[in-house]
């Protein structure tokens, strides 16, 4: 699985003085392959390397890839986690709480990502139903790769 080897490539010639400039008329062909429905949940797998990425070149990564955590995806998952936990506890006030917490924290993640995209109602459908899941995959993959790659990545 290819993912973040070119940020590798450009984080070591960066580490070797060896300076990565822009070429205006140099052409990159990179052809668009299609997509099937909900393509953007399995890719959140990639992840992972990012931990391995953050792991070797944690300044680098902060300044050019990602300057902080997805917090908003943390907080999705801290907040179905919870009514997860409080109905098992039987606290449905609570459970309730947190499930307004995440509908509301999940109605802004499907605006931010519509406001980016075409209007179709299959693409609208695809981005509801992608931005439900998206957030919960990404953090175990990013805590995974944390793990496996034994840094501290968030």
């Amino acid at each position: 699985m290819a993912w973040r080897e070119d940020s590798d490539l450009e984080f070591k010639l960066l580490e070797q003085c060896i300076p990565v400039v822009k070429v205006d008329e140099a052409v990159v062909i990179h052809p668009v392959i299609e997509a099937h429905w909900g393509v953007r949940i399995k890719e959140q797998k990639k992840g992972l390397f990012n931990a391995l990425l953050f792991k070797k070149f944690p300044h680098l990564y902060r300044k050019k890839m990602q300057d902080d955590p997805p917090w908003n995806y943390y907080m999705i998952t801290v907040a179905v986690l919870c009514v997860v936990a409080f109905l098992f506890l039987e606290l449905k006030s609570l459970a309730m709480v947190f499930a307004i917490f995440w509908f509301v924290l999940t109605v802004n993640f499907i605006t931010m990502r519509l406001r980016q995209m075409t209007q179709n109602l299959s693409h609208v459908l695809e981005m509801i139903v992608t931005s439900t899941v998206i957030p919960l995959v990404s953090v175990y993959w990013r805590l995974y790769g944390a793990i496996k790659y034994k840094t501290l990545f968030l």
